[in-house]
């Protein structure tokens, strides 16, 4: 993932693109035997793509390879200049434009429209609203099992700084005064929930032992400053502007 380097860390109204099951698409149109891939499950099939590729150095290339000269013959054809390009990722792109050709060899498809991003300081972070107020991260390390908290960036106000500081100050509360136990839990294959303790420790325990957690005893710490601030600071740098 190539975030530009000279762009704001608050941006609205960008267009984000990327190619549907792009892997499995290269492959289909070489005539690569995927009779034994599930197309119509996406988790399985990334799972299977990952499998087929593992061990074989020069398929994984191949793939890597075609999918970067896509994305430059997109931006080539549609006259894309470097500032335009917000976010460069592997099978996709976010632009200030929307593109005029995209249905040209492999489709390159519009997910979506970015209603506002927020962009990390150190530029390997970024969240976004898409225009039916759904919100996502991309770049963190730290995810819980339920992330309803980041909901809370929806009742940002942009376009007053005031608010704005207000905003991120209820987004912090909000986290700190939570008794939702999901928020700051990790779950993992074997349906075992992972809490972070005050101190440093980590407790593991069942779905049916949650209800024995103190919340007190949570360490809240981790989901502000690993989720949230990386964004908040933006905000911050944003209104001190």
């Amino acid at each position: 993932m190539q975030i530009s380097k000279k762009c704001n860390l608050l941006l609205s109204n960008l267009f984000y693109y990327d190619f549907e099951a792009c892997y499995f698409n290269i492959l289909s149109g070489i005539g690569y035997d995927l009779s034994g891939i599930d197309f119509n499950d996406k988790i399985k099939r990334n799972i299977q793509l990952g499998i087929l590729q593992k061990g074989n150095p020069s398929l994984i290339r191949y793939l890597m390879n075609t999918t970067e000269n896509l994305i430059d013959h997109y931006i080539s054809i549609n006259n894309i200049n470097k500032e335009e390009i917000i976010i460069r990722q592997r099978d996709g792109l976010v632009l200030t434009k929307k593109l005029t050709t995209t249905n040209d060899t492999q489709k390159l498809d519009l997910r979506f429209i970015i209603s506002k991003m927020i962009i990390s300081v150190d530029r390997n972070k970024y969240l976004i609203i898409n225009q039916n107020g759904k919100v996502e991260v991309k770049g963190i390390k730290v995810k819980t099992y339920n992330m309803d908290f980041l909901e809370g960036f929806n009742n940002l106000d942009f376009s007053n700084k005031n608010n704005l500081l207000k905003g991120v100050e209820q987004l912090r509360l909000n986290i700190f005064n939570s008794d939702n136990i999901l928020w700051f839990s990790n779950k993992d294959s074997n349906n075992i929930f992972k809490i972070p303790l005050i101190g440093g420790n980590i407790v593991t325990v069942n779905s049916s032992s949650l209800k024995n957690i103190d919340i007190r005893e949570i360490d809240k710490t981790i989901v502000w400053e690993e989720i949230l601030w990386p964004f908040c600071r933006s905000v911050l740098v944003h209104c001190t502007n």
